[in-house]
């Protein structure tokens, strides 16, 4: 028997992220900054929510056993390093050993945000429902067959709606058909919305869509 669990992580503050959400124009953080003049800021996500799709165990000899089912996580709605849920649980494998696991995301996430200017006399919010997918996913190449990454193929790629990736860094992991297996799953998170003002207003509307998101799995 073989659990997986899916824990999350410390979220790194607006001013260590920011520059990978800037496209190249510096931005500031919307709760530390006047907006009264206008401009874009960056407002860290309130509440994220994906699907996972999927979870394999590679063999030795590269066969992979699928296990679950789709599952939809938010992660707002626990504490940083606490479990949100089991991905699979009381699956049963074929005894053996598995060098790798496979991981079907769906590539969109929902996203809100909430950010509040800073200022002696100007005070804006900024509230923004969309959602938004992988910042990196335009690097992710289409699955080829068997459509999931391989020891010969480990990059992660794309499968339909799913970004698919493979673990090894957990080890081999062995089941003997007698002794509990438990694999905690950490997901990493740093996700926000670009706001943009005008001169003495709230936040322009920004169509969902135009979220975004950068998020790595490790």
């Amino acid at each position: 028997m073989v659990l997986v669990l899916l824990q999350t992580a410390a979220m790194a503050d607006c001013d260590s992220i920011k520059s990978q959400f800037d496209g190249g124009n510096p931005l500031v953080c919307c709760s530390s900054h006047d907006m009264s003049a206008g401009g874009n800021c960056l407002a860290q996500a309130t509440e994220y929510q994906y699907v996972v799709d999927g979870v394999g165990f590679e063999k030795s000899d590269g066969t992979v056993t699928w296990v679950g089912a789709s599952k939809m996580f938010d992660m707002a709605q626990v504490g940083i390093g606490q479990v949100l849920g089991n991905l699979i649980s009381g699956s049963n494998l074929t005894p053996g050993t598995y060098p790798a696991m496979i991981v079907k995301l769906n590539k969109n996430i929902n996203l809100s945000t909430s950010g509040v200017t800073e200022g002696s006399s100007h005070h804006y919010g900024c509230n923004l429902t969309g959602t938004g997918q992988w910042s990196d996913i335009g690097s992710l190449s289409a699955c080829t067959a068997p459509g999931y990454p391989t020891a010969a193929s480990p990059n992660g790629c794309l499968n339909g709606n799913d970004v698919v990736q493979r673990f090894t860094q957990q080890g081999n992991i062995v089941i003997d058909g007698k002794t509990p297996v438990t694999i905690t799953f950490t997901i990493y998170t740093e996700e926000a919305a670009v706001c943009t003002y005008p001169v003495n207003g709230a936040a322009n509307a920004v169509a969902p869509g135009n979220l975004v998101v950068h998020m790595s799995l490790q």
